[in-house]
């Protein structure tokens, strides 16, 4: 390998969010427990509250105190993003960090969760056949941890597992792809999938 192939290949030069699970704020300060932060939260130049409802304020970290066992954020000011994130019956059980582009670009909780290359472009294949599709997630209450477990357009689910995609329609499984079958040939497998759309 050249000099600094290396190196490029696993920087991660990418900006962060910190979404906590808060009601809405009127307070200039975020104060967490040091132990329910994520790892890498330092890695955050914006904190963004999520309610029940979604997130609705976020802002620039101004500056972090240490507080004993605590981490306390301080802000400016809790301007609403440009785009509000909805909920859609997910809420957060921790702290999560989220790359900045997916936050940016999230309509939902579940878009958060996008940070895999194929689900992103699967997603999108979907959304320009379907035009609506719903994001399952592991679980309701979003940790770190939290993963994509599906895709839905109507009665067709796309089931994301660790090694394969199922395809299931009206409660069958009626295809199973490789995930790497899929990702060397994610137009070929799209095209016959969305066939049966």
């Amino acid at each position: 390998m050249p000099i600094g192939t290396k190196e490029f290949l696993y920087k991660d030069d990418s900006e962060y969010v910190l979404v906590v699970p808060l009601g809405n704020s009127k307070e200039l300060t975020v104060r967490i427990m040091e132990e329910k932060l994520p790892k890498r939260w330092n890695r955050a130049k914006k904190i963004a509250l999520c309610t029940s409802n979604g997130i609705h304020h976020e802002s620039f970290i101004k500056n972090i105190i240490r507080d004993g066992k605590h981490i306390v954020f301080e802000v400016e000011s809790w301007p609403s993003p440009l785009n509000e994130i909805k909920s859609n019956g997910y809420t957060l059980a921790e702290p999560i960090l989220i790359k900045e582009h997916l936050y940016h670009g999230a309509y939902t909780i579940p878009e958060l969760l996008l940070e895999d290359n194929l689900q992103r472009q699967f997603l999108k294949m979907l959304k320009e056949v379907a035009g609506h599709v719903d994001i399952g997630l592991s679980t309701k209450a979003v940790a770190q941890n939290t993963r994509i477990s599906f895709f839905q357009v109507g009665n067709h689910i796309f089931h994301w597992g660790s090694k394969s995609l199922f395809h299931e329609y009206n409660g069958n499984i009626i295809k199973e792809i490789s995930l790497k079958e899929l990702e060397e040939n994610l137009f070929e497998m799209f095209k016959e999938l969305a066939a049966n759309i």
